[in-house]
């Protein structure tokens, strides 16, 4: 008959202090690694007896007996082969304190598989009584569980040595609702500083390689690093992406380098050898902002600033497609773009994405970076929410091949951005005309990096034009104008991405920006606007995507009640996907899209009859003029 009280003595020994108090295990089970035919799981036995594992699939049963050790904390690492691809199987423990549970799990998807969906956060901080993110995340049935990061935190006394580390880890992963996420899905890890030592610890740390041993203990995955260069960092290929998990601390040296000679390399390496449509970049910390989200808190540009402008060079340079980030670390979620730079022949090169999820279940850092920070293009929203990411492939889904989204703890969308696979290569950038009444006398078209000037009633531009709208327009974007509006302060005001610039008409320049368009315009989106015009009865319309707002200029704020459908407050308009706006001197309204337009009847409020129309039959100067 099993001993309870040799049992009692052993958990009192290795356990963390909410162990199982029964059964074969005193923690887990995690499923790890899983590939096409193989599954690899980490349990923490009750005692050091032998113990079974048990996986039944399509290719019958088959088991599996270890003995675990002390010296290893009684923690094990199964790995099973011959499992069927892509099918679900179950599998259970079995020890001389009885049998745990059945748990089910799925095989991975072959490397031609069309589609995959993998959810990702960091920051898991045990002491909140109730964390239901991670039934959230289970009820989002990814192929793979990502934890990216502070996946528990060593808090004094916890990084005083491998005792106190081992006791951290097991208990977060002893915390009941984490439980059932990571017992049957895949899961993986890279850490960050407080699963690694001490806040901000970096490769100076003297009890480094200590943390090394723990992390390789507590995780069935690839034990990573290279043999000249140690570390956790590993890639691996999953249906039709490919992972490439970054260790961001074993290297790191403040406001030196973060992944170091060998790792650096290596990461190059193997992304210009994947043969992947979708590389996916796992790092702790930030890639893409050019500064913290906080003072003195941490990023890629700010301790290695020359590795991350090496790597976004070397993407570029070697054509590599496909790159997203994904990242956590800073308590605030973050959607980031980097726009692809021009490579001549009217070719931009891949635009580069991250989804920063953070903090899983922890406390919001507060000030945010869009209320108090510098200005940083990158930055296209910023989410105060304990959430988790989802990276969703579909290469059927045309157009929309890549969906990253933000997911709040309840299990509702927060965020949720569809891209093109095209742009993650280089590729033509989209061109729109923005228009823009200037004066009664005067209407320009900006497009690209050149604008037109047109009187009301003319079918051509002025003479001489186009001009580049760097020469002509001081301190205004010089190029990819997204949308322009003349406010009655006499100013204008020009929007692209999360920015905006004021242009004083009276001094005839632009004053000082970009500034961000979530901190001066409240209500508005602080991710961009497709187009804006100013109306005849005291109000700005901006649109983006199928919706508008109505913005009060007297009170500086969106009408509450909005946004609203485009397709329910403009009667003949395009129900989405509007280029431009703008009221003509002569009353009506125009509305743009691509090679199109629509005349708008102000004092009737919809569109005319007979349109949408070419803009080559009322402006014949307009499309040849810019090419």
């Amino acid at each position: 008959m099993p001993n309870q009280n040799d049992r009692a003595a052993f958990q009192t020994a290795f356990g963390a202090a909410n162990s199982h108090p029964s059964g074969p295990l005193l923690s887990g089970p995690l499923l790890g690694n899983v590939s096409e035919t193989a599954a690899q799981f980490w349990v923490q036995a009750a005692a050091p007896t032998p113990l079974t594992l048990t996986v039944k699939g399509p290719n019958g049963s088959q088991s599996t007996t270890l003995a675990p050790k002390t010296e290893n904390w009684l923690t094990l690492s199964f790995q099973v082969s011959g499992l069927a691809p892509n099918s679900t199987h179950s599998y259970f423990l079995t020890g001389e304190f009885g049998t745990t549970p059945t748990y089910t799990f799925r095989t991975a998807p072959s490397q031609t598989a069309r589609s995959l969906k993998i959810a990702f956060g960091s920051c898991f901080y045990y002491y909140k009584e109730r964390q239901p993110i991670f039934e959230a995340v289970r009820q989002s049935n990814p192929a793979l569980w990502v934890m990216a990061g502070d996946n528990c935190y060593y808090d004094p006394p916890d990084w005083e040595n491998e005792h106190t580390k081992m006791l951290a880890q097991l208990r977060n992963r002893n915390n009941a609702q984490i439980q059932p996420l990571v017992a049957q899905t895949p899961t993986l890890a890279v850490w960050d500083d407080h699963d690694f030592g001490p806040n901000d610890s970096d490769g100076t740390y003297p009890q480094k390689a200590e943390s090394l041993r723990v992390f390789r203990r507590m995780w069935a995955q690839p034990p990573g690093g290279l043999p000249a260069a140690e570390g956790i960092f590993f890639s691996k290929r999953l249906g039709p992406c490919e992972l490439f998990f970054l260790d961001m601390r074993y290297h790191r040296r403040k406001k030196q380098q973060i992944l170091g000679k060998a790792q650096y390399n290596w990461l190059c390496d193997a992304l210009k050898n994947s043969n992947a449509p979708f590389k996916l970049v796992v790092s702790g910390s930030q890639v893409l902002p050019s500064a913290p989200a906080a003072k003195g808190w941490e990023c890629f540009h700010l301790d290695g600033p020359s590795e991350v402008n090496s790597l976004v060079s070397f993407i570029h340079q070697h054509d590599i497609r496909g790159v997203v980030f994904a990242s956590g670390d800073v308590h605030l979620a973050y959607l980031l773009r980097q726009r692809g730079k021009p490579l001549g022949n009217g070719i931009v090169s891949a635009d580069l994405w991250e989804l920063t999820s953070s903090p899983l279940a922890n406390d919001i850092w507060n000030p945010t970076l869009l209320q108090t920070g510098e200005y940083d293009p990158t930055i296209l929203r910023e989410i105060e929410r304990t959430n988790f990411g989802i990276i969703d492939i579909d290469l059927d889904r045309t157009g929309r091949e890549l969906i990253l989204s933000l997911v709040a703890e309840g299990g509702a969308p927060i965020l949720q951005r569809s891209i093109a696979q095209s742009r993650l290569a280089p590729h033509v950038p989209r061109e729109k005309w923005v228009a823009l009444t200037w004066a009664p006398d005067a209407v320009y078209f900006f497009k690209g990096d050149k604008y037109l000037r047109f009187k009301p009633d003319a079918a051509h531009p002025d003479p001489g034009y186009p001009f580049p709208i760097e020469k002509y327009w001081s301190g205004v974007y010089p190029s990819d104008i997204q949308a322009a509006v003349r406010f009655p302060n006499e100013k204008a005001y020009f929007f692209q991405d999360n920015g905006y610039i004021a242009y004083n008409i009276a001094h005839d320049k632009a004053e000082p920006g970009p500034r961000y368009i979530g901190r001066y315009w409240k209500g508005l989106w602080t991710d961009g606007v497709d187009a804006a015009v100013v109306w005849n009865n005291g109000k700005a319309y901006f649109f983006k995507g199928s919706q508008y707002v109505r913005f009060d200029i007297a009170k500086d704020a969106v009408d509450p009640g909005y946004p609203k459908e485009i397709s329910a407050g403009w009667p003949g308009v395009w129900p989405s996907g509007i280029d431009s706006v703008t009221l003509w001197p002569d009353g009506s309204a125009y509305f743009f899209r691509g090679d199109e337009h629509i005349r708008y009847n102000v004092t009737a409020d919809k569109a005319m009859p007979g349109y949408p129309k070419k803009n080559s039959e009322r402006w014949p100067g307009l499309t040849p003029a810019i090419a």
